[in-house]
């Protein structure tokens, strides 16, 4: 069994705007801050967290596409981030 790590205060009830707004306001104001409170007492804790955001993000997109193009939008997706980050990181050879 996993151990409880902390706790999470989903207020308000209610969240409105267009799909992106929403998504971006649970992202912000739920997922960062769980995130960034578990880095501060338990950085193993937090990279765990974050994975399974992810992967169950990820299930969540694909009940929604067909197998092909679930697997061209990640790949499109997961390149394009991998290359900002190289930029970002200065990883990027000239």
């Amino acid at each position: 069994m996993s151990k409880v790590i902390g706790e999470v205060n989903l207020n308000p009830n209610r969240i409105e705007g267009t799909p992106a707004e929403v998504a971006a306001h649970i992202f912000q104001n739920i997922i960062c801050p769980s995130t960034e409170e578990l880095l501060k007492n338990n950085p193993e804790a937090a990279k765990v967290f974050a994975y399974h955001i992810f992967g169950l993000a990820l299930s969540q997109f694909a009940e929604f596409q067909s197998t092909k193009n679930f697997e061209k939008t990640v790949n499109v997706t997961l390149n394009n981030l991998v290359m900002r980050l190289k930029q970002e990181r200065n990883e990027l050879r000239n």
